[in-house]
């Protein structure tokens, strides 16, 4: 079976080691709210289940449920097997599901996250066996106006039009890591003094040396080390004589790889990510762009995607939105209350919108 969405989900931090999760999952309404109450995490789910495509919503086409009335509680379970070679630490990572995400490997809760757009991280490497491992995720979608919902329709005072997501609409993924990793990673630019700030945050106090190299069309620029001093944040700054700036015209980016070497352990973490060296500013009532004034001309964009819905169903897709946005002469979008997938910032960052 093709996986579907198979590219690596966050661009803006990859790591070579990852399992992909996507694909054919079980997939069971419980309008009763009876999982927990039965044990499905533990004994599977009930007998009247079906199969739904992740990372797809189940009110979509794409899911094969296309359900676009789903009851309040809905549940997910497959099975998978961890390569023999990871370490220890392994971490599970869900795009974004919407909105009460509890989740069970082999019968055992390892986590529950609320938040229907922010990204949720789970160590789970505690609950893992050699060979086969089942994971349960029970996810709970109320219609209350009570619950940050963005635009999806719900028990608002004023009817609101546009269709509600529930349940997994990113990537689900497994990635080995270290005891102490890279959790994130941002960029600043200072066009006054050519100088780049990249923060880099750990996933615990660190004792050891963080390397981070600067690389420009495949040639390594400069490479700065740190000691981390027992902290879980570091900042280092490039010096940049001659940048190549990022605009909508000229969307140059540099790449940067990672390096985190703990002391205490041994162990290391190599991640690699990319900036682009721009400057927005607001000067006497003008919006600039790296030091010239900037005409923006911008669109607002609701973030549904041909049977997909909140999710695009290919990689591809993301970019072909991006590139009819562009070919009607806009360079700017403002996502309407949805905090769009990494792959669609990605890919604004390399096309050159705003």
């Amino acid at each position: 079976m093709v996986v579907p969405r198979p590219e690596y989900p966050r661009p803006i931090l990859v790591r070579q080691d990852w399992l992909n999760l996507n694909g054919d999952w079980i997939y069971c309404e419980d309008p009763e709210d009876l999982g927990l109450k039965e044990r499905w995490y533990e004994i599977g789910v009930a007998d009247d289940s079906q199969t739904i495509t992740v990372p797809f919503p189940p009110e979509s086409e794409a899911s094969g449920i296309h359900n676009v009335t789903p009851p309040p509680v809905i549940w997910y379970q497959r099975v998978f097997t961890v390569p023999i070679d990871w370490q220890a630490r392994v971490v599970l990572r869900i795009g974004a599901a919407d909105h009460w995400t509890r989740v069970f490997i082999n019968g055992r809760e390892v986590g529950q996250h609320r938040g229907g757009y922010s990204p949720i991280v789970m160590d789970v490497g505690h609950a893992l066996v050699s060979g086969q491992n089942t994971i349960s995720i029970r996810i709970e979608d109320s219609l209350s106006w009570t619950q940050p919902r963005g635009k999806q329709a719900g028990t608002t005072r004023w009817p609101i039009d546009y269709d509600g997501v529930t349940g997994i609409w990113q990537t689900v993924w497994l990635e080995p890591l270290p005891n102490v990793s890279i959790e994130s990673t941002h960029a600043e630019y200072s066009l006054e003094r050519h100088e780049l700030q990249v923060t880099t945050l750990f996933s615990h106090q660190v004792q050891g040396e963080l390397s981070v190299e600067l690389i420009g069309k495949g040639d390594v620029l400069d490479t700065q080390q740190v000691s981390t001093g027992l902290r879980s944040e570091i900042r280092v700054r490039f010096h940049i004589e001659n940048p190549e700036l990022w605009s909508p015209l000229s969307p140059f980016l540099y790449q940067l790889k990672l390096t985190l070497d703990d002391e205490v352990t041994g162990q290391s973490d190599v991640a690699f990510s990319y900036t682009g060296l721009r400057e927005i500013n607001v000067r006497d009532g003008v919006v600039t762009l790296n030091g010239e004034r900037l005409y923006v001309r911008g669109v607002l964009d609701q973030g549904y995607f041909p049977e997909g819905w909140y999710a695009a169903k290919t990689d591809k897709d993301f970019k072909h939105d991006i590139e009819l946005t562009l070919s009607m002469g806009l360079n700017c979008v403002r996502k309407h209350q949805k905090a769009e997938d990494p792959r669609y910032l990605y890919w604004a960052d390399r096309l050159g919108l705003l």
